[in-house]
């Protein structure tokens, strides 16, 4: 079964769209490159002129927001609910307090940037009020807070161009954005091959025939602070970069938000992370950061040696 593919660079990240069937590819290129730049002017904390940037500047007042952020907060929403908070939406302000204050390939990774240690914590999701319609959603952020959707409103756009990529065609779709990874439809006769992170295992690809991949990583996103190097994952208990074991953690579930939540939730949890994603009834491969033997949790896929598309 021959795939094509589509490739950009956006949202600060690579995309990457494969189909099972050429024809269709015209039409997922344009239907993601329409999401893509939609997320972009919705949810760029980068962006002045973006819905939550405003929403930002506006903290403690409800603002108009469009039906993009409405639904990638509802989304944020959700997996932070999933993870008992692991996963917090309201931690701008400390990823802020981190070093990263500006778009990643803008920072100056081998410098000693200025941190500070962050601030006590006031609010949590839970006080993030939406009030969604037809078309958009009065969103307030609690006052004093900085929202940032991170990665979870990126995965949650891969599962929403896998799922509107669906309706265009008979073909299965790959989608993935920065290692935030869906898959619908039928797959190639191999199955979709996906790059993880190589560990001490010597694993570097998996078949998955369904869902969704994404990876957290400590190295991804990483910069030096006069108070030593730091990272994007936040704690939300402590307001710190996490402190974990684990170098990366992959995850295959049924969606790639759910994947990425529980993926970052687990670089937080640290040791307890492989006993909270069996509860969780989740597959998982975790590398640890001292070099050691790879953990495998649940159903994980099966290693392969042909390498189709990369992911992870």
């Amino acid at each position: 079964m021959t795939t094509v593919a589509f490739t950009t660079e956006a949202l600060g990240t690579s995309v990457r769209v494969v189909t099972t069937e050429p024809p269709m590819l015209p039409a997922v290129a344009a239907l993601t490159r329409s999401a893509v730049a939609g997320l972009d002017a919705a949810a760029s904390r980068f962006r002045e002129d973006s819905d939550i940037a405003r929403a930002n500047a506006s903290a403690g007042t409800a603002v108009r927001v469009g039906a993009v952020l409405r639904d990638a907060t509802r989304a944020c929403l959700a997996m932070a609910r999933a993870t008992g908070g692991l996963v917090e939406p309201t931690v701008g302000g400390d990823v802020v307090a981190a070093g990263y204050d500006r778009r990643f390939v803008d920072m100056d990774l081998d410098g000693r940037r200025i941190s500070r240690p962050p601030a006590p914590r006031r609010h949590t999701w839970r006080d993030v009020a939406l009030d969604p319609d037809d078309t958009g959603a009065w969103l307030t952020v609690p006052a004093g807070t900085l929202l940032d959707l991170g990665a979870v409103a990126k995965a949650w756009l891969a599962d929403s161009i896998a799922q509107a990529a669906a309706g265009l065609g008979p073909g299965g779709v790959l989608v993935d954005l920065g290692g935030d990874l869906r898959v619908v439809g039928m797959p190639p006769r191999s199955g979709w091959v996906i790059g993880v992170p190589p560990g001490a295992d010597g694993q570097r690809m998996v078949t998955i025939d369904s869902g969704g991949v994404a990876t957290s990583a400590q190295d991804v996103r990483r910069w030096n602070t006069a108070a030593g190097s730091a990272h994007h994952i936040i704690d939300p208990r402590t307001g710190w970069p996490a402190a974990s074991p684990w170098a990366s953690v992959t995850v295959h579930a049924a969606t790639a938000a759910q994947a990425n939540a529980a993926s970052t939730a687990s670089i937080v949890l640290g040791h307890e992370a492989p006993t909270w994603l069996d509860r969780h009834g989740l597959a998982a491969r975790l590398v640890p950061i001292d070099g050691s033997p790879a953990t495998a949790v649940g159903a994980w896929p099966r290693p392969t040696r042909v390498e189709v598309c990369r992911g992870g």
